[in-house]
């Protein structure tokens, strides 16, 4: 059965609700169902079904929750003004802090980061005049130079004052050299490999040139040497060890 776009904004609150309720619930659950991993949990682990990660669901349910917001407000401001505008800037800000908030909590940096670039992108198309983006997201460009600039430069930095993980330094550094970085650059060097070999057209169903090693969770051990780099379950990966990285000045390693 086909929905249209009306069946869609009316379920959009009863599946926004759902997943808030889903992320609240991660926090309360026994361990037997929602174990806690290095401090983290992300992850429900029911059987027969394995791991369900209810972000992940979030973020579609926000997509829909937003956009059925910004269909709401602009029917009923039909005039649009600076201060209406901001209101509906507040209103997909505070939609989106909640489910935000929580993730972080969990934490979970990368989708997070996903979060945020959905609002962004919603933000754009939204309508809102560029009055109010253009200061917003030159802010938000500047800080993430600034972030960028840390990152790369002056890691101990954030390190120290913000308590930001080692491999989280190697994500971004995966993001920017993967060939350096394979194991966390996995999934890029894959993308790269599968468009440049598909191009435009592909080369049809089961004629791909680009293994996909089957599906694995990573969770991360971090201390002064390095990191373990675990693969749980799923494909029964082994235990491998990686040093990240081992350019003093990146790491932030005395």
């Amino acid at each position: 059965m086909m929905f249209d776009s009306e069946q869609y904004r009316k379920l959009s609150w009863y599946l926004y609700g759902f997943g808030v309720f889903l992320l609240i619930f991660l926090f309360f659950a026994p361990a037997s169902i929602a174990e806690e991993i290095n401090g983290a949990k992300s992850w429900f682990f029911i059987e027969p079904f394995g791991s369900i990660q209810p972000s992940e669901f979030m973020k579609v349910f926000l997509i829909l929750a937003l956009s059925s917001t910004i269909y709401s407000h602009h029917k009923k401001h039909t005039v649009k003004t600076l201060q209406s505008d901001f209101l509906l800037f507040i209103k997909l800000g505070f939609i989106t802090a909640l489910p935000l908030g929580m993730i972080m909590l969990q934490p979970d940096l990368g989708t997070s980061l996903v979060v945020l670039a959905i609002f962004s992108g919603i933000i754009l198309v939204s309508g809102v005049t560029w009055k109010i983006i253009l200061p917003l997201y030159g802010g938000g460009a500047a800080l993430g130079a600034g972030i960028l600039y840390l990152v790369i430069w002056k890691p101990e930095i954030l390190k120290e004052y913000l308590g930001v993980k080692t491999y989280q330094f190697g994500r971004i550094y995966a993001w920017l050299d993967p060939e350096s970085y394979p194991e966390y650059g996995y999934h890029l060097l894959k993308s790269l490999s599968a468009i440049g070999s598909g191009m435009l057209a592909g080369k049809g169903l089961n004629r791909s040139e680009v293994y996909i090693r089957k599906p694995y969770r990573l969770h991360f051990q971090c201390d002064r040497r390095g990191i373990w780099l675990c693969g749980r379950q799923l494909c029964h990966r082994p235990v491998l060890p990686v040093n990240l990285p081992s350019n003093k000045n990146r790491t932030g390693y005395k």
